[in-house]
């Protein structure tokens, strides 16, 4: 009995592979296999629906280009737009690191962002809080183009960034880790 298990291992573990790599060997770069999409399970054990995939990531990207944002002639304007995506988790969170001197190198060196490009957003899960929210974290990174008093410069970026869905459909930011 265990040798047929372990031909059915075998053969699930080689379909595995073949629909993650296209068929292809499995010497494949990872740029080129296709995404496979998991269903996150709550405890219970009942399926956690994943939403509107285009949706999450679109409130990721906007997050992430209004974060990065920033004209340190404008400090309310970029909190403000910043706050209208947040959630009152996420407004604290922003409070507390700004109170921290979060801006206090934007001020001092007169910085001002003049592109963001943002090549990569993933959700890489989805759960369910205690409070019962579906809490959606994504990947984000790119670059950032800014200005300041001491020239321009061109920097790469990344973070994950918690959204929740207060309302069961809109997704609003949450929490930002580096």
């Amino acid at each position: 009995m265990s040798g047929l298990r372990a031909t059915w291992l075998a053969v699930l573990l080689g379909l595995l592979v073949s629909a993650c790599t296209g068929g292809k060997p499995t010497g494949t770069p990872l740029a080129t296999l296709r995404r496979v999409t998991v269903t996150p399970v709550a405890v219970s054990g009942t399926p956690v629906p994943l939403g509107d995939d285009a949706a999450i990531l679109g409130v990721a990207r906007t997050a992430s280009a209004a974060i990065l944002t920033i004209d340190y002639r404008d400090l309310n304007g970029w909190q403000a737009r910043l706050y209208a995506l947040c959630s009152d988790e996420g407004r604290r969170f922003w409070n507390t690191n700004i109170q921290r001197g979060l801006l206090a190198d934007v001020v001092t060196y007169q910085k001002v962002t003049t592109q963001v490009a943002i090549q990569r957003a993933v959700i890489t899960q989805i759960i369910t809080n205690a409070q019962g929210q579906r809490v959606a974290f994504v990947a984000v990174s790119g670059t950032v183009t800014f200005h300041d008093k001491r020239g321009d410069h061109q920097e790469p970026f990344a973070h994950t960034q918690a959204l929740v869905q207060l309302d069961g459909q809109s997704w609003q930011l949450a929490l930002l880790t580096q």
